[in-house]
């Protein structure tokens, strides 16, 4: 789902759900697994993508663009937990 991301555009999908789906492919790839995640594992890896963008901003000559920084883990923590909500998942 990179494809979505054309330089040309500069790196910004044509709409919402290919942005989502790109968005789920890459929390999926953090479990390093075939299978899908633990819903319940996804907090936890949203909070260490945001402590590594943290990391990197905080590199001296390292900033972070509107579209590059942690902007976006938020919406995706609130996604996650409304949609546990939804199926009734408890993600404690």
């Amino acid at each position: 789902s990179d494809d979505y991301y054309n330089l040309k555009e500069a790196s910004k999908p044509e709409n919402q759900v290919q942005e989502v789906i790109q968005s789920w492919d890459a929390i999926s790839s953090f479990a390093g697994i075939k299978e899908s995640p633990a819903l319940a594992l996804c907090g936890d890896w949203l909070n260490q993508a945001k402590q590594l963008y943290d990391e990197i901003g905080a590199s001296p000559g390292m900033r972070l663009t509107g579209r590059s920084n942690c902007n976006h883990i938020d919406a995706l923590q609130d996604g996650v937990k409304l949609f546990a909500e939804l199926a009734e998942i408890d993600l404690s």
